[in-house]
């Protein structure tokens, strides 16, 4: 319902629309719940899935620690363009790749976070004999 203010000045009409408050517009990006947790062995490839829709469809980002994650300019990091539209992958997997990962979903009708996924990066030792 539109509210309507006279002053000297005139008058200044607004609206507003108003969402339940659990009830994201329409078209507002969703994120499928990812894992909690995830352990690779360094050297192998970690695989974070983001399962993102939305209409229009949103462009996925990646925060690493919650700091933006740079995928171009890593080599061992790649975005795939798969049907679950934003997965993360790391390959060779590196012991300063541990941490806390997130999904950024995007589009014009809003911005939705994932909850965090913490990579851990299992370090094999090899014992000898003295």
């Amino acid at each position: 319902m539109p509210k309507e203010t006279d002053d000297r000045w005139g008058s200044v009409q607004r609206k507003a629309r108003i969402s339940p408050p659990d009830k994201a517009p329409p078209g507002f990006p969703s994120i499928a719940p990812p894992p909690t947790t995830m352990v690779v062995e360094v050297g192998h490839t970690a695989t974070l899935p983001c399962q993102a829709t939305g209409n229009p469809s949103p462009k996925v980002r990646w925060l690493w620690n919650s700091l933006p994650l740079d995928v171009a300019s890593n080599p061992r990091y790649a975005l795939l363009n798969d049907k679950m539209h934003g997965t993360l992958q790391i390959v060779k997997s590196e012991e300063e790749d541990h941490g806390k990962f997130e999904c950024v979903a995007e589009n014009s009708i809003g911005t939705e976070f994932s909850k965090p996924t913490v990579l851990y990066v299992k370090v094999l030792h090899k014992y000898t004999r003295d």
